[in-house]
């Protein structure tokens, strides 16, 4: 049985200065880019907790390394390690990593658009803290869509783990199921070329989505107006479910999320060029 664990902190940009009002908020810790902390250009990241203790990892994409902090119950932050991006990884250009769990081993998978790739770690609470398990590459396989990976996601679909994958440069989507060991199979490929209906140019995928136990992503487009659904089914293939062409209308749905608000289900997209936001009903 796997249980996948969505990252829930985000890292962007640089460090910046800020005054906050009220009682919501307090900064708690300011933690810079040096020589001895990998934090050049952090990007998507995730926590994971082990053995009671929870652990930060932060991509940084011009550093090529993941930056592996401990959260203090008071929230602070410390540097225990990192990892850089050696022969067998793909951490050059790292964009995003996700944490997950598969019968009780708790695994990493980040992507690195610049190597065309996904390596999965395994997670441990002492040094190195993050142990190569398995990677995949576009170069593997030409059905793979990895060319600039960029955009990763994790789903369990009937106990099994799997990651999908948007490749930036193959407009296209990949899926891999991840066994006990972290091992990595290819169980589905999908290219924009496939179907005029798909709009996967410069692809990005939500986070997962569950109607009934059953996980579904919303997939936008960059240079495509309209937006995908996929449903990932118990095989690990992804099934067309809905698709939106946004031409007449002139809508450029991108990065998206969903949600259920009384007996309906949404998607909320949003439109870097459009500078706008789009909400979908899902049914």
């Amino acid at each position: 049985m796997s249980r996948v664990r969505r990252g829930v902190a985000y890292l962007q940009g640089n460090p910046v200065m800020a005054t906050i009002y009220g009682t919501s908020f307090r900064l708690v810790q300011t933690i810079l880019n040096t020589s001895a902390v990998e934090l050049n250009a952090p990007n998507v990241s995730a926590t994971a907790v082990i053995d009671g203790i929870t652990y930060l990892y932060v991509p940084a994409e011009l550093d090529d390394a993941i930056q592996i902090f401990t959260v203090a119950a008071d929230g602070t932050l410390t540097a225990v390690g990192s990892v850089a991006d050696t022969g067998g990884l793909t951490l050059n250009g790292i964009r995003e990593v996700r944490t997950f769990e598969v019968a009780g081993t708790q695994f990493l998978v980040a992507a690195g658009y610049l190597d065309d790739g996904i390596t999965v770690f395994s997670l441990s609470g002492s040094p190195p803290y993050l142990t190569f398990a398995d990677r995949a590459q576009d170069t593997d396989d030409t059905d793979h869509q990895l060319d600039g990976v960029w955009n990763i996601a994790v789903a369990e679909s009937f106990g099994n783990a799997y990651v999908v994958a948007a490749g930036y440069g193959d407009a296209g989507i990949s899926v891999f199921q991840v066994g006990i060991d972290g091992s990595l199979t290819n169980t589905f490929n999908l290219d924009d070329s496939a179907d005029p209906a798909l709009r996967l140019g410069f692809p990005f995928l939500s986070d997962p989505m569950y109607f009934g136990g059953v996980p579904y992503f919303a997939a936008g487009s960059n240079t495509e107006p309209g937006l995908t659904m996929f449903r990932l089914n118990s095989d690990g293939t992804l099934s067309t479910v809905a698709s939106y062409d946004g031409a007449t209308d002139d809508v450029h749905p991108y990065q998206s999320a969903g949600f259920k608000s009384g007996s309906s289900f949404y998607v909320v997209s949003t439109a870097y060029f459009d500078d706008a936001l789009y909400l979908f009903r899902f049914s």
